[in-house]
């Protein structure tokens, strides 16, 4: 099994450098917590992983992940507007979103192994007036270890206007 084959080197990873997923949404996985919950709990800490909480997610989902000893998780976000957040997050939406960051940030104070949350923003002309104010949100409010803040390449998919 794949999973089995890549936890093997657990051991050898340094702390919060083993990406489970990095790349896509892995909360889109049906088995994501089964996947992670075959790691030992001594190498938890070696795991990150990135989400957009863009998929409503059970409430079990978060109480395990406030229990589950990763290193951290990376959170995906460029707006805390609803219209300018879905437009740069298609087919999300921000009620979603903002219904699973506040069911996260609750099981976080309660669990007794959460992991540290950083966040990701995009900075394009649509979002970057906001960024400052954001980046002090997440960091008074949202439990931010750190923030992160990455721009695109110029890519011929994304408008000029956009960038």
């Amino acid at each position: 099994e794949t999973i089995a084959a890549a936890l093997r080197f657990l051991p050898f990873v340094a702390e919060g450098k083993f990406w489970f997923s990095c790349l896509h949404e892995p909360t889109l996985h049906p088995q994501l917590m089964a996947f992670i919950d075959k790691a030992p709990r001594e190498y938890r800490r070696k795991i990150f992983y990135t989400t957009n909480l863009a998929k409503r997610m059970p409430q079990a989902y978060f109480a395990w992940l406030a229990d589950s000893g990763l290193h951290n998780i990376n959170v995906s976000i460029e707006s805390r507007n609803p219209a300018l957040y879905e437009r740069m997050r298609k087919g999300a939406r921000y009620r979603i979103f903002q219904e699973n960051w506040d069911h996260l940030l609750a099981a976080f104070a309660q669990g007794s192994a959460p992991p540290a949350l950083r966040y990701i923003a995009m900075a394009y002309k649509a979002n970057f007036r906001e960024l400052p104010d954001l980046v002090a949100f997440l960091i008074e409010r949202r439990r931010a270890a750190q923030v992160e803040i990455r721009f695109t390449f110029d890519v011929a998919h994304l408008p000029a206007a956009f960038r």
